[in-house]
């Protein structure tokens, strides 16, 4: 077999790579070719690159294929897969399929989610939004809140709608509504109070009772009780005098007017008329 030799170094190169095989008669490999990248390239050695090209429908393995890296068009995947560098860079959108752990901190200019029901964010310990208070956080939509929340320092354990603030409690809030009421009062009941003054006249008498088929108007909370001062009595046409009457309001709209004969000097007479004007209800 002839030996062809070269007295310059023979050459190899391309854009897309190469191909080089040197076999004897037999077909066998004859001749172990080294080609030099400029750094050693052993399997203990840190081989970088400044670039590595391959064709869009292809992929480079590195490793086994127990544990692997492949290398494609538009993804990297592998059995086992760990990146140790100080930092790494995503120029452009970076999509993950399934779930992703990370040990450390976060760090983001802005973070957005989408998803079709609900977005959770559970932990043992607290959550922090913000560190100074020019800070600005914007919610829309509805917002629940399960147990307290402090407010400038104050904590808060609930939002009241009961306009009965006799407990003066320090750390619940009340809604407009009941502000309103019991501010100003609630003036529309008030004002339907104020203004029911009707006349009834006494269905049936006893000497010290006249009975009225009849009920009291109903007041608004904060508003005195219903008394004798809110009606006027008259027998027979004339003023009956308020020291000697109470009234009673009973079951099945039954309201009641008992005089006391020994103030007034008199009992009343089946044949009498007795009728009285003031809050009823209708």
């Amino acid at each position: 077999m002839p030996i062809l030799k070269f007295k310059n170094p023979l050459r190899t190169s391309g854009s897309s790579g190469f191909n080089s095989s040197i076999l004897d008669q037999d077909g066998n490999v004859s001749t172990i070719n080294v080609f030099s990248i400029g750094q050693e390239v052993a399997t203990s050695s840190n081989v970088q690159f400044d670039e590595v090209n391959q064709p869009d429908s292809q992929t480079a393995i590195v490793g086994t294929d127990s544990d692997n890296m492949v290398l494609g068009y538009g993804f990297i995947s592998g059995s086992n897969l760990q990146f140790t560098t100080d930092e790494q860079g995503i120029s452009e959108n970076y999509t993950h399929e399934n779930d992703i752990t990370i040990n450390g901190n976060i760090n983001f200019t802005s973070a957005s989610a989408e998803q079709e029901t609900s977005i959770q964010i559970q932990s043992s310990g607290s959550t922090k939004f913000g560190d100074s208070l020019d800070d600005t956080h914007t919610i829309t939509g509805s917002m629940f809140i399960s147990g307290s929340m402090s407010l400038n320092g104050s904590r808060i354990i609930s939002v009241s709608d009961n306009s009965d603030v006799s407990l003066a409690r320090q750390n619940v809030l009340v809604t407009e509504r009941a502000a309103k009421i019991t501010l100003g009062g609630d003036t529309i009941t008030e004002n339907q109070y104020l203004r029911k003054i009707y006349a009834k006249k006494a269905s049936s008498l006893t000497n010290s009772t006249a009975s009225f088929g009849a009920t009291t108007a109903s007041i608004s909370t904060g508003m005195t009780t219903t008394s004798v001062h809110d009606f006027q009595f008259f027998l027979n046409g004339m003023l009956m005098e308020f020291d000697a009457l109470t009234i009673q309001q009973n079951p099945l709209n039954v309201f009641e007017l008992h005089i006391n004969t020994g103030s007034l000097g008199y009992t009343l007479e089946s044949s009498d008329e007795v009728v009285a004007w003031g809050k009823f209800n209708s």
